[in-house]
């Protein structure tokens, strides 16, 4: 949703919906001036929906039989509510000058992450004789059984101001920007299928309690015909065996620009200079907690015993980016246009950790380096994140970072018209995504779960995850052919090739130790192919188009 241009007389709109499963929308837009030289336009939106599907455990009896409070919201897997308010002023003190200041405010409350888990285990559905291990996507029907109401919230506001002077000279054109979002969410856990914790009394006796034979209400397949033998492993599943997860991101930008752009006086040589920075403020933390069928926390740590947090990832991330850049375009004839750009990039991270050094954990362990599961009677103490086990990190502390990432980018572009219906053309240039951090700790445990050698619990893996990774740096070339033949057919043809160094490759980790979502670097990638198109214009105003 974007906001108009303001409008020479004072006008406006509104608009109404309503649809299935509860679904309606609401908006409304008014503009127009305040004086000859300002304009305003301001419009909002408020929408909402039950969504599609729903929770079949959390509406049932067995939901308040085993969970007395519990939340009792079906509608709690794809529903909405939000809201979003935009304004903007136009302000044209003269014919020269260009004022354009713009606001904005959005929240949001709606259900977080709902899945189901799909296998495509051939041997496993050999082994059992089903084929419910490996089926079809298209084939698999979801069912929602979650004990824990996924919920997310989400608030954001922010605003611009923007000038265009224009000069004897050219254009100056200067752009500020601040931006705050808050994101959090709540939902069931994954980690069942670890046994982190099966030793648990509330988990033991739910697993009992919530199993499909006993509520008459069926999880997603496998964990229905199998749930003697697999229903421990079911994600998002009625009991609380899986914990519950929380994930909190928030982050405030800042962004400014100014620029110098040439005249229009149909010189054939035309031209930008410019310099840019940024800054960004993130947190992420992303927590595991105990679930004793009593809510959860919207908190990163928490040592209350009704959700104590049983393992977390919590960082603060500052970037500052700087740029200086240009660029240029030259009618050299008629026919053909040279271009040539120049830009460079500094762009310093840095990253510290939150997680408590001397917290411990009541019952995530790590058996390969001497801490058990926790049990009824012992508890695992281990470390809230591994990347402080001193048998991954022989510092035991996860040590602020910094690094600084620098880039010269050019870029080199030819255009040549060989007839008023035909068009070459062909570019190269330099790109750059900047390297960062991966969070603390996981150069150590994707070392000792996996590229540890067997007898020492490891698979020889031979991974190269760091927890800095590289920056990435592409060189690509690109040259085509476009056109027009008998006025009705329009083509283009085109090749492309890529030399991408230090390609960076997001993954995840599954293991003891949770799941941890990583970026890595591949040394050498290289990219290339051709793209076409045709449309055809068989009847004005009609076309058909292949690529």
């Amino acid at each position: 949703m974007t906001t108009r241009k303001p409008t020479d007389r004072l006008s406006g709109q509104v608009k109404a919906s309503a649809a299935n499963d509860d679904t309606y929308l609401a908006s409304g837009l008014l503009s127009g001036p305040i004086t000859d030289q300002i304009g305003f336009t301001v419009n909002a939106e408020y929408s909402t929906s039950d969504g599609f599907h729903r929770n079949s455990f959390l509406r049932s009896s067995a939901n308040q039989q085993v969970y007395p409070g519990n939340s009792r919201n079906a509608a709690s897997v794809d529903n909405y509510e939000k809201f979003y308010a935009f304004g903007r002023l136009l302000i044209t003190p003269n014919d020269d000058t260009e004022i354009d200041v713009k606001a904005n405010y959005g929240s949001q409350t709606a259900s977080s992450i709902n899945y189901n888990a799909v296998f495509h285990l051939p041997a496993l559905a050999a082994a059992f004789g089903t084929p419910l291990f490996d089926l079809p996507i298209s084939d698999h029907k979801f069912l929602f059984t979650n004990n824990t109401e996924a919920q997310s919230w989400q608030k954001s506001y922010g605003g611009s101001i923007r000038f265009n002077q224009r000069l004897d000279f050219g254009s100056l054109i200067g752009f500020a920007a601040y931006s705050n979002i808050k994101s959090d969410f709540i939902g069931g856990g994954t980690s069942g299928a670890f046994g982190f914790f099966a030793n648990e009394p509330t988990c033991m006796a739910t697993r009992a309690a919530t199993a499909p034979q006993v509520t008459g209400i069926p999880n997603q397949e496998p964990f229905t015909t199998f749930y003697d033998s697999f229903g421990f492993a079911q994600p998002y599943s009625p009991s609380t065996c899986d914990g519950i997860q929380y994930n909190d991101r928030r982050q405030k930008d800042v962004v400014t620009e100014l620029r110098l752009v040439s005249p229009e006086n149909g010189s054939p040589l035309s031209w930008q200079l410019g310099s840019s920075y940024i800054f960004i403020d993130r947190r992420v933390c992303i927590n595991l907690t105990l679930d004793t069928g009593q809510s959860a926390s919207r908190k990163c740590y928490t040592t209350d015993p009704r959700f104590p947090t049983e393992s977390l990832v919590d960082d603060n991330f500052k970037t500052n980016v700087y740029a200086l850049f240009g660029s240029s375009e030259y009618e050299a004839t008629d026919k053909l246009t040279l271009g040539l750009a120049l830009r460079y990039d500094i762009e310093a991270r840095r990253t510290s950790n939150n997680v408590p050094v001397n917290a411990r954990t009541r019952w995530v362990g790590n058996a390969r380096t001497g801490f058990p599961t926790g049990t009824a009677t012992t508890s695992a103490n281990y470390f809230l994140n591994p990347g402080l086990d001193p048998a991954y990190n022989p510092s035991g502390i996860l040590a602020p970072r910094s690094k600084t990432f620098r880039q010269l980018q050019p870029k080199l572009s030819l255009t040549y018209q060989a007839n008023p219906d035909t068009t070459l053309f062909a570019n190269w240039g330099i790109g750059f995504k900047a390297g960062g951090f991966n969070n603390a700790g996981t150069e150590a445990i994707v070392n000792g779960y996996f590229n540890a050698p067997v007898s020492a619990g490891g698979i020889n893996a031979g991974l190269t995850v760091g927890d800095v990774f590289k920056k990435e740096v592409d060189s690509a070339y690109e040259a085509g052919i476009k056109g027009r033949v008998w006025n009705n057919i329009r083509y283009e043809l085109i090749g492309y090739y890529t030399n991408v160094k230090d390609m960076q490759f997001f993954e995840f980790f599954v293991g003891e130790f949770g799941l941890l979502r990583s970026v890595s670097n591949i040394d050498k990638v290289r990219i290339y192919g051709a793209e076409a198109s045709l449309n055809y214009e068989f009847i004005p105003g009609y076309n058909v188009y292949a690529s």
